[in-house]
Parts: structure tokens; C-alpha cells; sequence
């Protein structure tokens, strides 16, 4: 399961952050060593020459990449050419590390050290483009203030019942709390998708322009 995770994320990743533009590919290849340190640095029990295992798995991904397809040369538009060029990539390489995995008589997984290094940078890429962003960082504290807000106002309103606030969908959650506001206050919370966080707490602060008649869960 863990390396069908790691197989989802990194090549996924790669095709949906290839289609908005967001990495600069021939810039993240152009640092290879520090593209190798960092993934050393996060790969947990790294055995004997990971880190000549991680240099080669960068220098077959620019190949895989640079050699064969035209699609890491230009602005990702959509074209034909470039989503066949774009679905071929993520085919082939999903192909490649399923093949990788293999089980022992004794049942125990095994993955193979090219694949497993290969999925490693992979992961580091996006990590250090698109998880370490500044613009992904700013989003991240405002969703925790979002979340924060919330708990703290839906707390604090919750004096024997549910606050007259709160949507009629999350009321019948007081009934199975026991009388704990804080259980309560977070299975409200995690009842929501993003969107309703989001309207809620704009709702609840007066940064909303919407619609009375709009409700915000449905």
C-alpha cells in the first residue's frame, strides 16, 4: 500500500503539475546535487549507496525526460501531441514501478533500488517546488487559521446545545458528543469539505458577500 501511495503521488503530481505550469523542469535538473541531498537527507533507513542510487535515478529521469519526449521543451498548452506525449510518460513510468515491486516466498515486499530511488527524487521535486512554495506555505497557515477560528467559535458558543449558527446537517452531532464540546466542536469541523470551512468561517467574521439564501452546508 505504501508504495502504491508512493507511485500515485509522484507520478500524478508530475502530470498535474506539468499541465499548470508549475515546474520548471530544466531548472530542477540543472541542481542535480541538491536535488540528491535533499532526497537522501528524507529517505528513512537509507541503505549502503543511496546516495550513488539517487544520482543515477536522476540521470535516467533526464534522460527519460530530455531524450524522448519534446513535451519538457515547451509550455505545456494542451495540444494533442502533448497530452499523448503527457499520458505516455505517466503510462510508462506507472508501469515501471508497479513492475518494480515483487513478493518473497516468505511474503515480504520488495521494491527494486533503481524504482525506489527513482520515486524518491520524484517526490523531492515536487516537494521542493510545490510544497515548500512560499505560496503554498502562505495557503497552508491561512487554512489552519481558518480551522483554528472555527474550533474556537463553534466552541465557545456551545453552552449546553449546539450554537443557533450552526447548520441543521451538523446539529445531530451534539446528540453523540456526550456533552463534550470538544468532541463535538471537531466532528462539526471534520464534517465539512474545504469549501464549507471556507464559507463558513467568511459567514461567521462578516467576510462574506454572499447570499443570505445561499446555505453553506448543504
Amino acid at each position: 500500500m505504501d508504495w502504491a501511495d508512493d507511485i500515485a503521488y509522484s507520478v500524478h503530481d508530475l502530470e498535474d503539475f506539468h499541465r499548470c505550469g508549475a515546474i520548471p523542469w530544466i531548472e530542477v535538473f540543472a541542481e542535480e546535487d541538491q536535488l540528491v541531498e535533499n532526497a537522501l537527507a528524507r529517505w528513512h533507513g537509507a541503505p549502503r549507496g543511496a546516495k550513488t542510487a539517487l544520482t543515477s535515478a536522476v540521470h535516467r529521469l533526464k534522460s527519460f525526460f530530455f531524450d524522448t519526449y519534446l513535451l519538457f521543451y515547451e509550455r505545456y498548452e494542451g495540444r494533442a501531441q502533448q497530452r499523448f506525449e503527457l499520458r505516455n510518460i505517466t503510462s510508462t513510468l506507472i508501469g515501471r514501478f508497479i513492475n518494480a515491486a515483487s513478493v518473497t516466498k516468505d511474503g515480504i515486499v520488495k521494491i527494486s533500488r533503481n524504482e525506489q530511488a527513482e520515486v524518491l527524487i520524484l517526490k523531492q521535486i515536487f516537494r521542493d517546488i510545490i510544497i515548500d512554495s512560499p505560496t503554498l506555505r502562505a495557503q497552508q497557515h491561512g487554512q489552519r487559521r481558518i480551522l483554528a477560528d472555527l474550533y474556537n467559535v463553534i466552541y465557545a458558543e456551545s453552552q449546553g446545545s449546539y450554537p443557533v449558527f450552526l447548520p441543521i446537517r451538523l446539529r445531530y452531532l451534539w446528540d453523540l458528543s456526550d456533552n463534550s464540546k470538544a468532541r463535538f466542536t471537531a466532528d462539526c469541523i471534520a464534517s465539512l469539505t474545504e469549501r464549507e470551512a471556507v464559507g463558513m468561517h467568511s459567514r461567521l467574521f462578516g467576510t462574506s458577500d454572499s447570499s443570505v439564501l445561499d446555505p453553506i452546508v448543504r
